[in-house]
């Protein structure tokens, strides 16, 4: 087979040999469809159709066409048919079907992932915010307590310490003053 008949399908020739298998490929759909469902009751021909469209089944000539057609007998007939959606059509072929769904899936995957890890960063945050202000809390008031803590003990004790060694010198020297008076007086009565 010569590649310009590769890129040839149905009447309709392709730029590139991926646009032209797409394009074989939604004839295959088409035929399976045909084969599958009633294209004379206008229900499931509008069911098709929106289906079609919001999976966005059919995106070269070929498929565009066979939804043009569906389009046209939904306008006819006598289902009461407010308003039919139109056909949306994609610049760019050569994307296959398969590599559209599943980079949408990966873009949806991947902002429900950043929103999951976003919330669980947000969580990390407050709970780190919390458990630090906790440890700032039980350090103030370990400084501000009056009991002797591993942070204060050596201050405590000398304190404590210093006092009674102030206490024992002032009752040291009103000892040798009582001791020198009892002298003095002592050494008058004599």
């Amino acid at each position: 087979m010569d590649i310009k008949d590769e890129l040839v399908v149905a009447g309709y020739k392709f730029q590139t040999p991926e646009d032209a298998a797409l394009a074989r490929g939604e004839i295959q759909k088409i035929e399976l469809i045909k084969q599958k469902l009633d294209l004379t009751d206008a229900k499931s021909v509008l069911m098709l159709y929106e289906k079609a469209i919001e999976s966005r089944s059919f995106i070269t000539p070929v498929g565009l066409h066979f939804m043009n057609e569906m389009r046209a007998f939904l306008l006819t007939s006598d289902l009461n048919v407010e308003e039919v959606s139109d056909i949306p059509v994609s610049s760019i072929h050569s994307v296959t079907k398969r590599e559209e769904i599943m980079r949408t899936k990966k873009n949806e995957a991947t902002k429900k992932m950043n929103s999951e890890l976003r919330k669980k960063l947000t969580l990390s945050r407050m709970v780190i915010v919390i458990l630090s202000l906790a440890i700032l809390a039980m350090f103030a008031i370990t400084l501000n307590s009056k009991n002797p803590t591993i942070l204060n003990y050596k201050e405590k004790l000398e304190d404590y310490y210093s006092g009674w060694e102030e206490e024992l010198k002032d009752r040291e020297n009103i000892v040798r003053e009582k001791e020198l008076e009892l002298k003095l007086n002592s050494d008058f009565t004599e």
